[in-house]
């Protein structure tokens, strides 16, 4: 008796056919013409027509089919079909070879000698050089605790390491932190004290500029995300207390640089915290 699965011949011709279609300006922008008699479209059709007979087949799969696709996974008797493929599929899943940038910051946050609040693996990334290197991959590891930085670095490397392909040259280091600051003015309510609104808006600014627990999802700020302007007036507008921000005041700053009213992009290896803020609140 077959298992009962989920039906995986649920995609028709002309639904293949408009989501090819649908990726032609993504990878060919210059290809306009999406008629019938363009030969580009003909070969669509045709390969949707191929790939369609696929999915069909895919639900045609006898029980020995299953036991012969069993074996391939290291799977060799399975009498009872349905718990070797759910075997099968909890294997697959398992991570034994860092390949992708999920695989590495998956390991790096089960690393068991030291607490990894937040990985990130950044291919072609080497720390030390300007350009993109080729087969390097670098994992920036948030501690989750405080010790020693090279310890910590060393428990996930080694840990990485045991996973890492052969040919993948792997760095593990520690974030960079970018300190963001924010100036602005704000007009209060009525019945509001103006220092205690003040302190709100920069509680608020530092809890959204949190590493570990800021940004949009509060999940931690994602690394090389932009600090734009437009979000930092939506924070301060949403403090108990402020009327609304007054326009044009908003200015952000790095560490040690000057203040501008333009939104500050953060590289791709490197995470925002908060700076020191400069606010200013009164009454209408």
């Amino acid at each position: 008796m077959s298992l009962l699965l989920e039906n995986l011949d649920n995609r028709t011709f002309e639904q293949l056919v408009e989501e090819a279609k649908k990726r032609i300006p993504i990878y060919a922008p210059q290809w306009t013409d999406f008629n019938l008699h363009d030969p580009g479209i003909t070969l669509i059709e045709l390969f949707a027509w191929l790939t369609e007979m696929q999915i069909y087949r895919l639900n045609k799969v006898t029980d020995e089919s299953y036991r012969t696709f069993l074996k391939l996974v290291g799977i060799l008797e399975a009498e009872d079909l349905e718990p070797a493929v759910l075997s099968a599929r909890k294997g697959m899943k398992a991570v034994s070879r860092a390949v992708t940038s999920d695989d590495y910051e998956r390991l790096a946050l089960n690393t068991k000698e030291v607490k990894v609040a937040r990985a990130k693996a950044v291919p072609r990334y080497h720390p030390n050089q300007h350009q993109e290197v080729p087969g390097v991959v670098t994992v920036i590891a948030v501690p989750g605790a405080e010790i020693q930085d090279s310890e910590f670095l060393e428990a996930v490397f080694n840990h990485l390491d045991h996973y890492r392909l052969l040919t993948t040259r792997l760095f593990v280091t520690l974030p960079f932190y970018i300190a963001v600051g924010v100036k602005a003015s704000v007009v209060i309510k009525p019945e509001y004290l103006e220092s205690t609104v003040a302190v709100k808006v920069k509680e608020a600014l530092d809890s959204f500029l949190d590493p570990l627990s800021g940004g949009k999802d509060g999940n931690g700020w994602p690394f090389g995300r932009t600090v734009y302007v437009s979000e930092i007036y939506e924070v301060i507008d949403g403090v108990e207390g402020v009327d609304y921000v007054e326009t044009g005041s908003v200015n952000l700053k790095k560490e040690d640089e000057q203040w501008q009213d333009a939104d500050i992009p953060i590289p791709r290896h490197a995470l925002v915290c908060p700076g020191s803020h400069v606010i200013t609140a009164r009454e209408e």
